[in-house]
């Protein structure tokens, strides 16, 4: 029954974490188009970063909260990364779902696979970190997996896109 339980909370995390993505794109569009900001996603490699940074913060923000409050529920037992992985995959393919609309070479499926590996693994480490590290507090563990998410997102954007072009599978 838990394994089912964090399948679907997997699931909802994923959708609340991206309405709030579209607000903050909306609000964050918004503020571009009235000169409030003077970035644009285009203008820098920094912006870049910020945007897939703020992205990571947001979902990692979702899954350690959830993770954390169903933890004080009901426990997370010994063998967290079975919890953990369930729960990851719920959130990662859910995401890749919603993405793979616009797959349209192997490269862009590759990346989808990407998107439930990393979020499996991150699953895991999350209740790792919420399991046996109770005196870190819920920002350290929210830090720690957004690095690790940002850095996954960032080589993916950068490293994807240079084989989609010059290897053919």
């Amino acid at each position: 029954m838990r394994h089912r339980e964090l399948l679907i909370l997997g699931v909802i995390s994923v959708v609340i974490a991206l309405v709030l993505q579209t607000i903050v794109s909306i609000v964050g569009n918004d503020l571009l188009s009235y000169g409030v900001a003077d970035f644009s996603y285009t203008s820098t490699g920094i912006t870049l970063v910020l945007a897939v940074a703020l992205a990571a913060l947001i979902e990692e923000s979702i899954r350690v909260l959830i993770l954390f409050y169903y933890a004080r529920l009901k426990g997370i037992p010994d063998n967290f990364w079975l919890y953990g992985s369930t729960f990851g995959f719920g959130f990662g393919l859910t995401e890749a779902m919603m993405a793979s609309g616009s797959a349209s070479s192997i490269w862009h499926y590759i990346g989808l696979l990407g998107i439930v590996v990393i979020h499996t693994l991150l699953g895991i480490f999350a209740t790792y970190l919420i399991r046996y590290f109770k005196r870190l507090r819920i920002i350290a563990t929210i830090s720690l997996l957004v690095i690790v998410h940002s850095t996954y997102n960032l080589i993916i954007l950068v490293v994807l896109p240079f084989f989609e072009g010059n290897i053919a599978l």
